[in-house]
């Protein structure tokens, strides 16, 4: 670790492995202190070298930063010393720690870290930062830290009026934190008290694989670990997991408030969830160390999708020419009306949609009347019209969607890339999942089948281009390693080999997607044990788009991370690796609480745990879902409110907001779970030999020599087996012989598991 004479770090290199992990040298230098007073950060003296210590001071307060060595680790040791007759109690205490998060640039950005997850205990603090190489930084402290923040690049605008950019410069531990916090986190360090003096001690460390993270957390903070690889389920399943660590006490809080101890250590089993709803797991070790976890039990998926199909109306889609994002609720409608045609909203639903239509797109041309360069609103609404068109089996749905198609093909550059102008943008929006899910559906019938060789050739060459440039596309999102860009990639590729048999070819594009998936991990919620942010991916630049809010938080999930969750569903088809599946699940299980159990729909979740948000609060006058002004809307603008929220469920705008705003994108989730899991069930034998089941439960008749299927839905119509030897089932009256390796397993609808 090397020191800069201002007391910041230079350079940090592990001399195990001899890997430097970057440090900012300008901007946000760190480990250095910031202030802020009333919500405004205040000018700090240059700080002085005295006896080991960096220390600066405000207001009769004390400010020190040292550097040492423990455990063999680097560590920081942070002290806040008061010498005021009366309490401090700052908006924030905070410690920029300097690491340089800023991904800008191919292959640049191989070498920064993103921080994957930042977590607050009440006892102690835990985190790290992950590289697209795979690098990890773990950061922890045995000691309590109030909160945490990120400090974002501004890009445009004129202050207070700027719209911020797409990347995160650096992150801050903030010691001592106004309240409200999670309640997780600890709530007294929002002042010193007078002459009080508070001493924080901050590791970090380089760690091999997430596979040791665990290890690091509970040897560096002293505190137990929640290892809880599965967050949801539904109800009746039991919810395992394990402790790490020493552990004196187990408490399980259910959705009604009531507390169960559970015995023991190590592995624990819990069978009491039938109540929906978030299960907190709190763990406490002799010293007094306390870890927490959340565990979800969710309704039925066909329950969500059928609140989804009423939000469409609740919250208005919207003719915006510029952002589909505002009319993306149809999926749901569509999508969710195959399997509820009766739903009351559909027929609503489809009157708003063919007023809306055709103020989008011209009818006769099929190109957008305005706008025609932003291609993702052509591609979903190819999508939208392939899932129409299997609802009310229109032929005009099928045809228009075709004459989309050859739009997109129009836009598709000799590369072999969908391009908006010059910018790639096959990975926007996932263009050629759209284009798929057309083929699909065009597969076999001879009146198009010429459309499906144009098409499919395209979409060969545009899945030849990702395979071949990787993430080295520089696509929409200020040229940044940008979620979307890497998990739409994968996804589109991942769904382009299975449209393969076995051989060369399916495994050239099975590759490319696993790669990319490798590298995306760095913007997955891959660690966290809280199912309500589990598998989501890393956006944290959308609010000022999509709900009207002035600010930059991370979203996690917000409704493109389904994107992440499609990218894993396919590389479990292709690989059988249990890993993808769970994640695919814990994704969609995480997507799908954005419909919380009273039934209202919510536009994402922030993980940010304090944000003084700005938001506007009236809608644009003369506005209505069909006369939408407007592309993008600075809240300091308008009439607005402001106020603190942190760690929750962020409110859609789409009911009492009809300029354009883009919260529908919401509706991702629920079209992401019509694909992977609305009819669909799964069953996984691991290298034990024990099965998991997943979107259903699983009973063993030792006696008959099968097991019992018992379907979590009544929509569920296919069951796919991931065998390793043969097994008996039976659903309902029907019996299933399933034999070794992967393999689909239609379910006869005149089973009584259907009823």
């Amino acid at each position: 670790m090397d020191i800069h004479p201002d007391g910041y770090i230079q350079r940090l290199t592990f001399r195990d492995s001899g890997h430097e992990f970057a440090f900012n040298q300008k901007d946000f230098v760190g480990p250095s202190w910031y202030l802020k007073i009333n919500g405004k950060e205040v000018e700090m003296p240059q700080p002085e070298y005295n006896d080991g210590e960096w220390v600066t001071s405000y207001d009769h307060v004390d400010f020190g930063i040292s550097f040492s060595e423990d455990k063999g680790r680097p560590m920081i040791t942070a002290r806040i010393k008061s010498n005021r007759p009366t309490a401090f109690q700052p908006t924030t205490a905070g410690l920029r720690m300097g690491v340089d998060t800023y991904m800008d640039h191919f292959p640049y950005w191989n070498k920064k870290t993103f921080p994957t997850l930042l977590r607050a205990e009440k006892t102690h603090f835990w985190g790290y930062l992950m590289s697209p190489e795979g690098k990890i930084l773990s950061i922890n402290s045995p000691d309590p830290i109030a909160s945490w923040s990120h400090e974002y690049t501004k890009k445009w605008g004129q202050p207070p009026y700027w719209f911020f950019g797409h990347r995160i410069a650096s992150i801050n531990l903030d010691l001592i934190n106004a309240l409200p916090l999670p309640s997780r986190h600890p709530q007294h360090l929002y002042q010193i008290e007078a002459g009080q003096e508070k001493v924080f001690h901050i590791y970090l460390d380089e760690v091999k694989s997430l596979n040791d993270l665990q290890q690091n957390v509970q040897e560096l903070t002293e505190a137990p670990v929640i290892d809880l690889p599965i967050t949801a389920g539904i109800a009746g399943t039991t919810m395992n997991f394990e402790v790490k660590g020493a552990c004196s006490e187990v408490n399980i809080i259910d959705p009604s408030g009531n507390t169960t101890e559970l015995k023991g250590h190590g592995q624990f089993s819990f069978e009491r969830t039938d109540e929906a709803g978030a299960y907190q797991i709190i763990v406490i070790n002799e010293a007094g160390k306390t870890t927490e976890a959340l565990y979800y039990v969710r309704k039925p998926y066909s329950w969500y999708m059928q609140q989804a199909m009423t939000a469409v109306l609740d919250y208005p889609q919207k003719a915006s020419m510029t952002h589909c994002e505002s009319w993306y609720g149809f999926y749901s409608t569509y999508a969710g009306g195959k399997h509820f045609p009766n739903h009351p909203s559909v027929q609503k639903a489809d009157e708003q949609f063919h007023a809306i239509y055709p103020i989008i797109f011209d009818t006769l041309k099929f190109e957008p009347k305005k706008h025609g360069f932003r291609i993702q609103n052509v591609s979903t609404i190819v999508g939208v019209l392939v899932d129409r068109y299997q609802l009310f089996n229109d032929p005009k749905d099928l045809d228009a969607a075709v004459k989309y198609a050859d739009f997109l093909l129009a836009s598709q550059s000799k590369d072999g890339a969908y391009r908006a102008r010059s910018t790639h943008y096959t990975s926007v929006i996932y263009i050629a999942k759209s284009l798929m899910e057309l083929l699909e559906e065009l597969e076999g019938k001879a009146a198009y089948a010429a459309d499906y060789k144009r098409i499919f050739k395209s979409v060969t060459r545009s899945m030849d281009e990702l395979a071949a440039n990787g993430a080295n596309i520089q696509t929409e999102g200020e040229q940044t390693f940008e979620d979307g860009m890497i998990s739409c990639s994968a996804a589109q590729l991942g769904q382009f080999a299975l449209m393969f048999p076995e051989g060369k070819k399916r495994e050239k594009y099975k590759k490319a997607a696993l790669d990319l998936l490798d590298q995306h991990r760095c913007l997955e919620q891959l660690m966290i044990p809280d199912a309500r942010m589990r598998m989501g991916s890393m956006r944290f630049w959308e609010a000022q788009y999509d709900v009207l809010m002035a600010n930059n938080f991370i979203n996690s999930p917000h409704g493109w991370s389904a994107w992440t969750t499609y990218a894993q569903y396919y590389a479990y088809l292709l690989t059988g690796e249990q890993k993808y599946l769970q994640n695919t699940f814990n994704g969609l299980n995480s997507g799908v609480q954005s419909i919380d159990l009273e039934g209202n729909l919510h536009w994402g979740f922030m993980v940010n745990p304090y944000v003084k948000v700005t938001q506007m609060n009236r809608n644009i006058e003369g506005a209505n879902p069909l006369n939408v002004p407007g592309q993008h809307y600075n809240a300091f603008d308008y009439s607005h409110d402001t106020y603190t929220m942190g760690e929750g469920y962020v409110n859609m705008v789409s009911d009492w907001f009809f300029g354009n705003s883009n919260d529908n994108d919401v509706h991702e989730h629920f079209k992401c779970m019509a694909e992977i899991a609305l009819d669909k069930a799964y069953v996984f034998e691991n290298e034990q030999g024990s099965l998991e089941a997943y979107n259903c439960q699983l009973n063993y008749l030792k006696q008959q020599g099968y097991y019992e299927i018992k379907l979590a839905d009544q929509t569920v119509s296919s069951i796919h087996m991931n065998l390793k030897k043969k097994h008996q089932f039976k659903v309902g009256n029907q019996t299933i012989d399933a034999y070794e390796g992967l393999a689909w397993y239609m379910l006869n609808p005149s089973s009584s598991a259907k009823k």
